[in-house]
């Protein structure tokens, strides 16, 4: 996780929603900015990244199939938290 200068943002709070049950995950990032849900099912997700003074932004359409890792970068913008982005991945 970083911001747009390429400049790690720590402790970011992280959402896994599992898209098929509603089932929501929370982590957040670490010192080095990254974040991990491990042991998840295979199925349909979203992720969403929310930090003070940063703007809010969800990825959907992340498809987790059995025993992969799926790695999802964040590159957050400034901004005001109620300012959202949302990228839809396309296989």
């Amino acid at each position: 996780m970083t911001d747009t200068s390429g400049a790690v943002i720590p402790s970011a709070k992280v959402t896994l929603l599992r898209v098929g049950t509603g089932e929501r995950r929370v982590d957040a990032t670490d010192s080095s900015g990254n974040y991990s849900f491990p042991l998840i099912e295979i199925g349909d997700y979203t992720v969403s990244v929310e930090m003070s003074g940063f703007k809010t932004e969800t990825k959907t359409g992340i498809a987790v199939e059995l025993q992969q890792k799926a790695r999802v970068n964040f590159q957050l913008e400034v901004g005001a938290a109620t300012e959202r982005i949302e990228v839809v991945a396309t296989e």
